[in-house]
């Protein structure tokens, strides 16, 4: 009855002692079919996957809501922008949840949609009273405030580019660093003018522009993302050192095989094409590396590449920095490098700067001893760090997950890969792992690379680095996992 009352617009008294809904993902706010569209029409969809079907088209769009509340963990699962954008554009001003997931809370920032966990914010509203802007930056970082007070990513760069915003220097003295910490700071910019490169040191909370050596998309994501680098900087604006920049046709290659009658009659099978044409004419026009579709014999018979695969095969390198509008993009820890999601805005900018915006996370360090019995894969093993009361109370939100030990020694670069990739799992800002011989023979096999090129490239921790906690897991122990 009082969702009823909800959808018809009408305020609800607010009750403290009934459940909200936690962990509800991007993919419930709007579902892959909603992604095929990339405009304001995004609102009309938002939050119909929600479970238990209780929100229809236009409910949140009709609704008059500014403020949308929720349990722990919003914003859960891949990093599509469509999330936030959509509630944006249903004219939701303030997200207010117990815990915001990474991307979506960064992705949030760059459109301009308010994000909080101060509980207390629901009655001054619904009082009528003023909330001052510094309530929403208080705490974050001074990049991250910057944004959020220029009301987005795009209005926060414009000024950047004219001197009229400044990323404040980074003044963190050299000190014993994490893996994740160390290639941070040697991608820092000091000196946007000059490219220099590099700092003695960082630490968690630090926010700086990084350079990225990586950057990729794929055709879910890159129409959105075109769309905003037009709308920011011009139909002329070109993409800087699109070398460097992938595109992907991979997450809708086979969709006119298995779409819905009920979808073809909305008429998505047409709106979804209308996606890999614009990611094609767009890494034309910009001259981009685009892994497309194969056919044989006229048939369309698959695509050229996965992107978080291809990443790994053909184009990251250890301590390399890598950023891609896959959510798990973070499989390409496995190789050395910090490679992690980023939303359509973060990469539009990022086509065109070269730069994406990190605040230094938190490290957990996941030292695994023993060896894997028979019948137990290295999912088993990520599904029981899963388990832990440190993910399972959210403690493990935005941490770098860095594996360890002479167990990761004993693990292929696929269970290794495995690992990394399932950090997003957790809610994690990225899964990372040490390179070593293991890694510089894949990629001497795989790419024909020269060894002591590759070994030159291995970043390590440092001993001494702290770490947000540490966990000693013996893979000997460890059984076949089921997730519920």
């Amino acid at each position: 009855m009082q969702m009823q009352t909800l959808m018809r617009g009408e305020d609800v008294p607010y009750d403290d002692s009934l459940p909200l809904i936690s962990n509800i993902s991007t993919d419930e706010i709007t579902p892959g079919w909603v992604c095929y569209y990339y405009d304001e029409t995004l609102a009309r969809y938002s939050l119909v996957g929600l479970r238990g079907g209780v929100v229809k088209k236009d409910d949140i769009k009709n609704g008059g809501f500014s403020v949308i509340v929720s349990g722990i963990s919003k914003g859960c699962g891949s990093s599509r922008e469509t999330a936030p954008y959509s509630e944006l554009k249903c004219g939701v001003k303030l997200v207010i949840a117990k815990s915001i997931e990474k991307i979506y809370g960064q992705n949030s920032q760059n459109i301009g949609l308010l994000t909080s966990t101060d509980f207390g914010l629901i009655e001054r509203i619904q009082r009528g009273e003023s909330i001052p802007m510094h309530e929403f930056t208080d705490g974050h970082d001074p990049i991250s405030a910057g944004i959020v007070e220029r009301g987005g990513l795009f209005s926060y760069n414009r000024a950047r580019l004219v001197g009229e915003a400044t990323a404040p220097a980074i003044t963190t003295a050299a000190r014993p660093m994490t893996l994740a910490e160390k290639i941070l700071a040697a991608h820092v910019i000091t000196d946007a003018k000059t490219g220099a490169l590099g700092v003695p040191g960082v630490q968690p909370g630090d926010a700086f522009f990084a350079r990225t050596d990586v950057r990729f998309s794929h055709e879910y994501v890159t129409p959105m993302a075109e769309s905003l680098f037009v709308a920011g900087l011009g139909a002329e604006a070109k993409v800087t050192d699109p070398s460097s920049v992938f595109a992907f046709r991979d997450h809708l290659t086979f969709l006119d095989l298995i779409m819905p009658k009920a979808h073809r009659d909305m008429g998505l099978d047409v709106q979804a094409k209308k996606l890999a044409t614009v990611q094609d004419d767009f890494t034309k026009r910009q001259d981009i590396k685009l892994y497309g579709e194969v056919y044989r014999d006229g048939k369309l018979v698959g695509s050229d590449a996965i992107c978080h695969n291809k990443v790994i095969e053909a184009i990251a390198l250890p301590g390399q920095l890598v950023a891609g509008t896959d959510s798990h993009t973070c499989m390409a820890g496995a190789l050395g490098c910090f490679a992690f999601g980023v939303g359509s805005t973060d990469m539009a900018n990022a086509w065109f700067t070269k730069d994406i915006r990190v605040t230094v996370p938190e490290t957990a360090r996941f030292v695994l001893t023993g060896s894997l019995r028979p019948g137990v894969s290295a999912k088993d093993v990520m599904l029981h760090i899963l388990s832990l009361p440190f993910f399972r109370s959210g403690e493990g939100i935005g941490k770098v997950l860095e594996f360890a030990g002479e167990g990761i020694t004993k693990m292929g670069l696929d269970e290794r890969a495995t690992l990394t990739n399932m950090a997003v799992e957790a809610g994690s800002f990225t899964g990372i792992v040490e390179a070593d011989e293991v890694i510089v023979d894949y990629l001497v096999a795989q790419r024909g690379l020269d060894a002591a090129d590759v070994r030159a490239r291995i970043v390590k921790a440092d001993p001494g680095a702290t770490y947000a906690r540490v966990f000693e897991l013996d893979l000997g122990a460890m059984v076949p996992m089921v997730a519920t």
